[in-house]
């Protein structure tokens, strides 16, 4: 029964589970905050940070047609991509106030990193809204005990933090592990997933 269930897990979130998907924004939002961290005054020439923002493209789809060749595809439901439209909507202007928000309010604490917070929440409470299965749960825990923890430092009487990983501003340090989470997450994801799917031998391929 167990492995029916991780089975139909698997299934209804064949999609979220490939990892390596995520890698690339992770990597994207790591080398674009040490960039800006390097900035003195307003920037002038932003070639940097497209050409960082053209190669996660690029990559992006290679890792897209990397899953399709070698593990197919499952489409989602109609609902699922409204679920999903919706909630991109919603986080991108909750994540847009909350950048103003740590930009002109200055609290000992990041809303934009308790926003990434609420984000790993929301994402695995929504994966099992499509099929229950609490399989990730620690990772899943991980990473939110990181983002949280990073983001209120500064209330636990650790301020200026991020003068530790050489960065100017408690956001870059935030956006720089929150970057680092992703990585970490989706590499660990991509291992899970791969390891869940049956391996396919010489033999099987030769009865095709």
């Amino acid at each position: 029964m167990q492995n029916l269930d991780k089975t139909r897990f698997i299934a209804a979130n064949y999609s979220n589970l490939q990892g390596l998907k995520g890698v690339p924004m992770g990597l994207l939002l790591i080398t674009v905050v040490l960039w800006a961290n390097q900035l003195h005054g307003r920037a002038t020439d932003l070639s940097l940070p497209i050409l960082f923002g053209v190669v996660t493209i690029v990559v992006t789809f290679l890792i897209y047609r990397y899953y399709k060749s070698h593990f197919g595809k499952v489409e989602s439901t109609p609902k699922q991509k409204r679920v999903v439209f919706l909630l991109s909507i919603v986080g991108a202007l909750v994540a847009l106030g909350a950048f103003l928000g740590d930009n002109y309010l200055h609290l000992p604490l990041s809303l934009v990193g308790l926003v990434f917070a609420a984000t790993v929440v929301t994402e695995y409470l929504r994966m099992q809204w499509i099929a229950p299965g609490h399989y990730l749960l620690p990772a899943m825990l991980a990473c939110f005990v990181i983002i949280l923890l990073v983001s209120i430092l500064p209330l636990l009487g650790a301020g200026d933090w991020w003068k530790l990983l050489g960065l100017r501003e408690q956001m870059f340090g935030v956006l720089v592990v929150v970057g680092a989470v992703i990585v970490a997450y989706g590499l660990f994801g991509h291992w899970y997933f791969v390891h869940q799917l049956p391996l396919v031998t010489p033999e099987a391929k030769g009865e095709e």
